[in-house]
Protein backbone atom coordinates (compact mmCIF):
# COMPACT_ATOMS: atom_id res chain seq x y z
CA UNK A 1 0.00 0.00 0.00
CA UNK A 2 2.58 2.10 0.80
CA UNK A 3 4.03 1.87 -2.92
CA UNK A 4 1.06 2.74 -4.00
CA UNK A 5 0.38 6.28 -2.08
CA UNK A 6 3.85 6.62 -3.10
CA UNK A 7 3.28 6.36 -6.84
CA UNK A 8 -0.10 9.13 -6.51
CA UNK A 9 2.33 11.07 -4.38
CA UNK A 10 4.75 11.08 -7.25
CA UNK A 11 2.07 11.90 -9.71
CA UNK A 12 0.78 14.81 -7.88
CA UNK A 13 4.68 16.23 -8.01
CA UNK A 14 4.88 15.86 -11.22
CA UNK A 15 1.61 17.68 -11.59
CA UNK A 16 2.21 20.62 -9.31
CA UNK A 17 5.75 20.79 -11.56
CA UNK A 18 4.09 20.98 -14.67
CA UNK A 19 1.43 23.85 -13.37
CA UNK A 20 4.76 25.53 -11.75
CA UNK A 21 6.03 25.80 -15.00
CA UNK A 22 3.12 26.68 -17.39
CA UNK A 23 1.54 29.04 -15.22
CA UNK A 24 2.99 32.28 -13.35
CA UNK A 25 3.42 30.14 -9.72
CA UNK A 26 6.45 29.52 -8.22
CA UNK A 27 7.35 26.57 -6.19
CA UNK A 28 6.73 28.35 -2.90
CA UNK A 29 3.37 29.69 -3.59
CA UNK A 30 1.72 26.76 -5.49
CA UNK A 31 0.74 25.56 -1.64
CA UNK A 32 -0.90 22.42 -1.07
CA UNK A 33 -4.39 24.52 -0.58
CA UNK A 34 -4.01 25.84 -3.72
CA UNK A 35 -3.17 22.59 -5.51
CA UNK A 36 -6.13 20.80 -4.67
CA UNK A 37 -9.01 23.65 -4.45
CA UNK A 38 -7.84 25.10 -7.73
CA UNK A 39 -6.57 22.36 -9.81
CA UNK A 40 -7.36 19.18 -7.73
CA UNK A 41 -10.44 20.11 -7.04
CA UNK A 42 -11.63 16.17 -7.16
CA UNK A 43 -9.29 15.74 -4.62
CA UNK A 44 -10.15 19.00 -2.19
CA UNK A 45 -12.66 16.52 0.20
CA UNK A 46 -9.91 15.05 2.07
CA UNK A 47 -9.10 18.81 3.60
CA UNK A 48 -12.95 18.66 4.54
CA UNK A 49 -12.88 15.07 6.13
CA UNK A 50 -9.14 16.22 7.75
CA UNK A 51 -10.99 18.30 9.56
CA UNK A 52 -13.38 15.90 11.28
CA UNK A 53 -10.06 13.74 11.76
CA UNK A 54 -7.62 16.62 13.16
CA UNK A 55 -7.82 20.05 14.86
CA UNK A 56 -8.50 22.20 11.93
CA UNK A 57 -4.95 24.58 12.69
CA UNK A 58 -3.16 21.56 12.47
CA UNK A 59 -5.47 21.08 8.56
CA UNK A 60 -4.50 24.38 7.87
CA UNK A 61 -0.63 24.53 8.67
CA UNK A 62 -0.58 21.52 6.49
CA UNK A 63 -2.31 22.81 3.56
CA UNK A 64 0.04 25.94 3.40
CA UNK A 65 3.16 23.45 2.61
CA UNK A 66 4.43 23.87 -0.47
CA UNK A 67 2.76 21.37 -2.41
CA UNK A 68 6.32 20.21 -4.38
CA UNK A 69 8.56 19.95 -0.74
CA UNK A 70 5.62 18.77 0.84
CA UNK A 71 4.18 15.60 -1.38
CA UNK A 72 8.53 14.85 -1.96
CA UNK A 73 8.86 14.55 1.75
CA UNK A 74 5.55 12.10 1.68
CA UNK A 75 7.64 9.87 -0.62
CA UNK A 76 11.01 10.27 1.21
CA UNK A 77 9.16 8.96 4.52
CA UNK A 78 7.13 6.36 2.72
CA UNK A 79 9.76 4.63 1.50
CA UNK A 80 12.28 4.99 4.56
CA UNK A 81 9.02 3.61 6.66
CA UNK A 82 8.26 0.94 3.64
CA UNK A 83 12.32 -0.10 4.59
CA UNK A 84 11.86 -0.31 8.05
CA UNK A 85 8.93 -2.85 7.77
CA UNK A 86 9.96 -4.71 5.12
CA UNK A 87 13.80 -5.26 7.24
CA UNK A 88 11.42 -5.94 10.29
CA UNK A 89 9.78 -8.57 9.12
CA UNK A 90 13.01 -9.94 7.08
CA UNK A 91 14.22 -10.27 11.00
CA UNK A 92 10.78 -11.93 12.26
CA UNK A 93 10.82 -14.53 9.19
CA UNK A 94 14.51 -15.79 9.84
CA UNK A 95 13.87 -15.71 13.43
CA UNK A 96 10.65 -18.26 13.50
CA UNK A 97 12.96 -20.31 10.52
CA UNK A 98 15.69 -21.05 13.70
Amino acid sequence: MSAIGSAVDALIVIYAIMIIMTTSASAWTLTCEVLFRDHLVWLYWVKQLAYHIMHREIIDWIFAFPAVAFFTVRIVVSGLVGKWAFNRAKRLSSSEDT
